[in-house]
This record gives structure tokens, sequence and C-alpha cells, in this order.
């Protein structure tokens, strides 16, 4: 029987709900993790001025092995997005569709059963 692959974006607090909020009292696998823009303004950096920014709105893909999307979710407020999938070796990227800024890293995530692999990703504004 094969796998279902649900994907909830949820903000903070998102691994405390994700269990009822995706998949009722089950034990819940997956990936969760952060987008950060850097530099977050232009220019130069001023003592104290955060060096990254939450990235809103961003297009988070999961890959398996073969390089086939999986399973999509797109960052909150925050920057956070959660993924439930079986365990398994991913890569995660951001999608910016062939743009040329932002460039972003794209991570491997291992996910083990009943766990959730976290991950960051840091995407370069392009900003100097």
């Amino acid at each position: 029987m094969g796998h279902e692959i649900r994907a909830c974006v949820l903000g903070r607090g998102a691994l405390a709900v994700l269990a009822w909020a995706c998949m009722g009292a089950s034990p819940v696998t997956g990936v969760s993790g952060t987008v950060r823009m850097s530099p977050a303004g232009p220019g130069p950096q001023r003592a104290g001025e955060p060096g990254a920014a939450p990235y809103r709105g961003a297009a988070v893909q999961l890959r398996d092995a073969r390089g086939s999307v999986v399973a999509r979710a797109t960052t909150d407020e925050q920057g956070q997005f959660t993924l439930v999938v079986p365990a398994g070796t991913y890569e995660v990227r951001v999608d910016v569709r062939n743009a040329a800024w932002p460039r972003c890293e794209a991570v491997e995530a291992t996910v083990h059963a009943n766990q959730i692999a976290r991950v960051a990703i840091v995407c370069d504004s392009g900003m100097r």
C-alpha cells in the first residue's frame, strides 16, 4: 500500500499542533524548517541590525532521490514551513522560478520514522 503525502503550513508552535492538525493523534514524520533571506537590506550592515530576514511566501519543494517533487509548501510570515512525508532522504529546495535572484541553497533532509527533520535554508537576496 502506498504512502499518503500531506503538506501542512504552520507557524510558531507548529510541532505542538502538527499531530492534531495534520494526522490526528498519530506519530508525525516529516520535515520542518525556516527559509531566510540575507542580506536583509541594501548597503552596509549597521551594528545590531539583523543580517537575515524571514522569507515570507517562499515556495518550498521536497524532492526524492530521482529528483521528483513529492511535496510542496509555502512559508508563513516567519519563513517557516512543515511537510508531513514518509521516512526517507530528501532534497529541500526553494523554487525561485528561474529568477536570477534570490539564490537559495538546497539542503538534504534525512527523515526518520516518527520524527521531524529540521532544516534551515538561507537565500542570497542579491542586495549589496
